[in-house]
């Protein structure tokens, strides 16, 4: 972040797009917020890593616009909600974060239905539902949530994880992305706990 991003990017992280600015620039722009946020995420500052990732949110917005049946844009849009929500979930802004999430899970939903073996397509909407599952289960640990609103997002939790369930579960996944056996595990023990926590709430 500090010897590479930032000393060698300033250009292109305040880049002013215009109309006549090409759609390569604006992606290169967007990478680089992504990468910055993403980076500022591992380092545990949410706060610092927002405004990268809402402003790479908003330039793909422009691509999508520019070429909605461009694929590489399409999954990048999906990649920039998820990417937002988390970070808002990290700053508690629960309802604000599982929207963003629940937007990106439905963004991937289409992708992979047109594309079922499109393995890019159907690891991100893992990864969305994933992350919103996680939004949801850190809502309902809140210490201000409500007991009844506790209830209602571990249930949300158990759906969301149940729709995951499924998705590892489906024969083309197998095919295209061996490496989520490794997620399945891990899927099906936090349905386990959600369950748990559902059943106490």
């Amino acid at each position: 972040l500090e010897n590479y991003y930032l000393p060698n990017a300033g250009d292109l992280l305040e880049l002013q797009v215009s109309p006549e600015t090409t759609s390569d620039r604006v992606h290169m722009s967007l990478v680089l917020h992504l990468l910055v946020g993403g980076s500022r995420m591992e380092l545990g500052e949410p706060a610092e890593a927002l405004p990268h990732l809402e402003q790479a949110l908003g330039l793909t917005r422009m691509l999508v616009d520019r070429e909605p049946n461009n694929a590489r844009y399409a999954r990048d849009w999906v990649g920039a909600h998820r990417s937002v929500g988390v970070a808002l979930v990290g700053l508690g802004r629960f309802a604000e974060g599982r929207k963003k999430l629940e937007e990106g899970v439905r963004l991937a939903e289409n992708l992979a239905t047109r594309d079922p073996m499109n393995g890019a397509a159907q690891a991100q909407l893992i990864e969305c539902l994933h992350e919103w599952a996680k939004g949801s289960a850190k809502a309902a640990s809140a210490a201000k949530t409500t007991p009844a609103r506790q209830a209602e997002l571990w249930r949300e939790v158990v759906q969301i994880l149940t729709r995951g369930e499924k998705r590892l579960a489906a024969p083309e996944l197998e095919r295209i992305k061996p490496q989520f056996r490794d997620t399945a595990p891990e899927v099906n023990q936090e349905l386990r706990e959600a369950r748990s926590a559902l059943a106490n709430a």
